[in-house]
C-alpha cells in the first residue's frame, strides 16, 4: 500500500485518489470478480478541495475505506503504483474506523 504522506498527486476539485483493497486467496492468488455486481474497495490517499468534510470534526476522508461502483475508478498512475481516480459523489459510503 502506497504511503499516505509520500504522494506525489493531488486531485482538483471533487475527486479522490484511491488505492484498491484486491481480494486475495491464502496462497495469494488475487480474485478477480468479472461478473460479479459487488462493490469495490479502496483507501482514500488524497482528496481534491471541493470534497466534503466527513463530519463536525472537519476531518476529510483520507485513510478512510471506502465502497464504490467499480466501473467509475479511472486508473492512473502514481510513481508506477496504480491507483484510481473518481468523484467524491460516487462512493456508497465508508467504513468508520474499519478496514474491510
Amino acid at each position: 500500500m502506497a504511503k499516505i504522506n509520500e504522494i506525489g498527486f493531488v486531485p482538483v476539485g471533487d475527486k479522490i485518489l484511491i488505492e484498491m483493497i484486491e481480494e486475495k486467496t491464502t496462497s495469494g492468488l488475487v480474485l478477480v470478480n468479472a461478473t460479479d455486481k459487488k462493490p469495490s474497495y479502496g483507501v482514500v490517499l488524497a482528496v481534491g478541495d471541493e470534497v466534503p468534510r466527513r463530519d463536525k470534526s472537519n476531518l476529510s476522508l483520507v485513510g478512510e475505506t471506502v465502497a464504490f461502483p467499480d466501473w467509475v475508478a479511472q486508473p492512473i498512475y502514481v510513481d508506477r503504483v496504480k491507483m484510481f481516480i473518481m468523484s467524491y459523489d460516487e462512493i456508497f459510503g465508508y467504513f468508520k474506523g474499519k478496514a474491510v
